[in-house]
């Protein structure tokens, strides 16, 4: 509370030094400035992370000086039209080009980012910065829920040098991307359905619900998490350990499928524009069958009916997770991608698997169903490695919790 309260002083501090005439460069510097330092302070300070503050400070250093190379040397990985675009359309809102009320590039993300600039200005230094200052909390949350779940050292560890160094995390945590907000939300949301999985008290699921209705906002895919969540919530028999659509619960199915009926038109016809488009099935194989870019796979899938949507859906999921595939090589990029992305995806991924055992099943669960919907409307690798970045806390949480109680018999149960 104390850090929000800090940081809502900055953003205070500069609004102010904007109505004097400051310089948007002299805010954008004093923003990240005074943000790097409360979020030092916080690392040092707070119980849950500091034990981990080397590494942290690290990937904070690491982040910040790709941003930097990104802005002022050249373009990193990743970097291209969408944060160019994002960036461009949230100027041209400031500016009064657009109005807040038009549907504009990039949405919700860039409505965002133009009542960001309203506080501290248009120079880009500070508003790349909120990647960076966002992916450092994500971070945190994870290390705090990996601490909670009371995970040993080497199955914590695990996870945290993964989610801090993986090469393709670095890039995106650096750039003008949305990706980094959607993560820190979904993680967050990971958080509270976690506490409820154990104590089912309802004010965890109702914030787990809102952080994944939050991050589906900037993403469409992530509504899945939401709905998974919901069944959950109306479905989960604590005694069985599993989904219950039989018995005293059947009146519960009643009222999810009625809620999930309304709750998904209303999303789909008013938030979303991917949704949108598929008026009808021949739309849906259409855009599912659709490959194109230098990266593209499978090209030579076609779907025209639901039995091939069913049984190309699983290849699908695969190319996803793990592209591009060494058969697709094109050169030492596609390599590189390979050996310091897919394979930590291989990795966390076979973890479930070897040891037969799904984990957390709200996190699973959540984590497959929001996979299979990426992956079906993903058709190339370069667009798989940005996109499965934001079902990686799912991922990596759960194999951690996998990986963790396999070995010693961890108890489920959270550290107060």
């Amino acid at each position: 509370m104390v850090t929000l309260v800090f940081f809502c002083f900055i953003i205070i501090l500069c609004l102010t030094l904007k109505t004097i005439g400051v310089s948007y460069i002299i805010l954008s510097v004093i923003f990240v400035g005074m943000s790097s330092i409360l979020l030092l302070f916080y690392i040092f300070n707070n119980k849950n992370v500091k034990k981990y503050k080397q590494i942290l400070l690290l990937a904070f250093a690491i982040r910040f000086i790709c941003m930097i190379i990104d802005l002022y040397f050249f373009r990193i990985p990743h970097a291209g039209a969408d944060d160019e675009g994002f960036y461009n359309t949230a100027l041209n809102l400031y500016n009064g080009n657009l109005s807040i009320t038009d549907t504009v590039y990039g949405e919700f993300y860039t409505k965002l980012l133009y009542i960001f600039f309203i506080f501290i200005g248009t120079n880009r230094l500070g508003a790349q910065f909120t990647t960076v200052i966002t992916s450092m909390i994500s971070i945190i949350y994870i290390i705090k829920i990996l601490n909670k779940l009371n995970l040993d050292k080497r199955s914590k560890n695990i996870g945290i040098y993964l989610i801090c160094f993986m090469p393709n995390v670095i890039f995106l945590n650096s750039i003008l991307r949305r990706d980094t907000l959607i993560t820190l939300l979904t993680t967050i949301s990971i958080e509270k359905a976690i506490y409820w999985h154990y104590d089912k008290k309802s004010k965890y699921m109702i914030l787990a619900l809102l952080y994944s209705l939050l991050a589906s906002l900037f993403h469409s895919a992530l509504i899945f998490v939401f709905f998974t969540y919901l069944i959950f919530y109306f479905m989960y028999d604590r005694k069985k350990g599993k989904i219950d659509l039989i018995g005293r619960n059947s009146y519960k199915l009643v009222i999810l499928i009625i809620l999930l009926i309304v709750l998904g038109g209303y999303f789909f016809t008013n938030f979303d524009t991917r949704f949108k488009k598929f008026t009808d099935f021949d739309t849906l194989y259409e855009s599912v069958s659709k490959a194109k870019g230098g990266s593209a796979y499978l090209t030579n899938m076609k779907i025209t009916n639901i039995y091939q949507l069913f049984l190309y859906s699983p290849f699908k999921f695969v190319y996803f997770l793990f592209s591009p595939m060494p058969w697709d090589f094109r050169g030492i990029a596609d390599m590189c991608n390979f050996l310091l992305d897919s394979v930590v995806y291989l990795y966390l991924f076979f973890v479930m698997i070897k040891r037969k055992k799904i984990g957390l099943s709200i996190i699973f669960s959540s984590f497959l169903a929001v996979t299979l919907v990426f992956s079906l409307g993903t058709a190339n690798s370069g667009t798989a490695t940005r996109h499965r970045y934001n079902v990686l806390p799912l991922l990596l949480i759960n194999s951690c919790y996998v990986l963790n109680k396999s070995n010693d018999g961890n108890k489920e149960k959270l550290i107060e």
